[in-house]
């Protein structure tokens, strides 16, 4: 279950017909040990939106587009 904060994210790309995302992703690199935990993740684009900044700054450090909520939010609004 994705955190309520994204609740009105998810329900954007549902709407404008989006692939939806995983929710709760948890990004591990060739199946290791997890690197990070992102709340919704496009695995197959490498992108995803995460909560703690740890993870956020992980993902983008193994190669991932990781925003933020606010980020994901004003780019929704665009």
């Amino acid at each position: 279950m994705a955190d309520q904060s994204l609740d009105g994210l998810l329900r954007f790309y549902e709407k404008k017909n989006m692939h939806l995302p995983h929710v709760s992703h948890e990004l591990s690199i060739t199946g290791k040990d997890v690197v990070a935990e992102l709340e919704i993740a496009w695995p197959h684009k490498k992108r995803g939106i995460a909560i703690a900044q740890q993870d956020l700054e992980q993902a983008r450090a193994v190669g991932w587009k990781v925003l933020t909520v606010g980020e994901a939010l004003k780019e929704m609004n665009k």
